[in-house]
């Protein structure tokens, strides 16, 4: 125990063996604080005693500038997140089911119309050439830097790439890319409307596709992209793509161009969702990262009727 303590109260004897930044020191009382002059500016002190304010009815300590800073931003991402309106959850089962006849019915139909004026009889041989070729591929595609999101979009985008690379031995860099971009952007169109639109026969509202797309947004394969937060009212929505990882991806497996039929499947589907609604992406032509923009715009606003 410290000398300084002996003979001293509990209280005391804890006091006194309080750390400070100049290390353990014995039992000193401190001299009282005199107010602080009227507009001073508070001056940070890391050995400042607690203050008791009547307002508060409380004990405040002064706030260090970094605790500050890091708080602000807290509640700044907080306050984003609660412009989006939904809490709204995917359905597994129904997600899975999506996936499933995408799989087994609109890849293979897709394939077959895009492959036929180009190849003719010979699609048949390259379709499932292209599954042999994946795992050849998958090495050829991978990166040392690659985070655990950019590889799930490699291995969704796997036979993509595969076939724009055959394609382009067979048909050359033009009509591959060309022929590859119809093919995604019509696959696109096919997802994206059925993640959005509502069951047949209920009303295309406004609230109902920009749930649906938060909720995407938040816990769907888009959500590998990363955006700046999503501002939304009753007559505008905007966000903005940051980090695009379906861009890295086709950068990766040979031809980032290949990307653009994704921004284009965008300006389709949103733009036939409703007459109530208007998607665009501002005024500059250079609006999305794959057409050389540092980030994607997305602007939808409502339309009067």
């Amino acid at each position: 125990m410290c000398v300084a303590t002996i003979g001293a109260t509990k209280a005391e004897r804890h006091h006194a063996t309080r750390r400070t930044a100049s290390g353990w020191r014995g039992y000193e009382p401190r001299p009282k604080r005199g107010p602080r002059p009227p507009g001073q500016a508070h001056q940070f002190n890391e050995t400042a005693e607690p203050v008791r304010t009547a307002e508060q009815n409380e004990y405040t300590y002064p706030m260090h500038p970094q605790v500050h800073q890091i708080g602000t931003r807290i509640e700044t991402e907080f306050v984003m997140r609660r412009k989006m309106k939904t809490d709204a959850h995917l359905d597994p089962a129904l997600d899975a089911r999506r996936r499933l006849g995408t799989l087994l019915f609109t890849v293979p139909k897709l394939l077959n119309r895009h492959l036929q004026p180009v190849l003719g009889w010979r699609r048949f041989v390259l379709i499932p050439k292209l599954f042999a070729l994946a795992g050849t591929y998958k090495k050829q595609f991978s990166k040392p830097g690659d985070d655990a999101q950019l590889r799930r979009v490699k291995d969704t985008f796997l036979l993509v790439g595969v076939l724009y690379n055959e394609l382009v031995k067979a048909q050359g860099a033009e009509r591959a890319l060309s022929t590859t971009q119809s093919f995604l952007h019509d696959l696109g169109c096919a997802v994206q409307r059925k993640a959005y639109f509502p069951p047949g026969g209920k009303a295309r509202t406004w609230d109902f596709f920009h749930d649906a797309h938060e909720t995407q947004m938040r816990e769907g394969f888009i959500s590998t992209n990363e955006n700046d937060g999503i501002q939304r009212s009753d007559s505008r929505v905007t966000l903005d793509i940051v980090r695009c990882r379906f861009h890295e991806c086709f950068r990766d497996m040979g031809n980032p161009a290949i990307t653009l039929a994704f921004c284009r499947s965008d300006e389709t589907v949103f733009n036939e969702y409703s007459p109530i609604m208007r998607f665009h992406r501002g005024n500059s032509p250079v609006n999305t990262i794959a057409r050389g923009a540092p980030r994607c715009t997305f602007i939808y606003e409502r339309v009067s009727t």
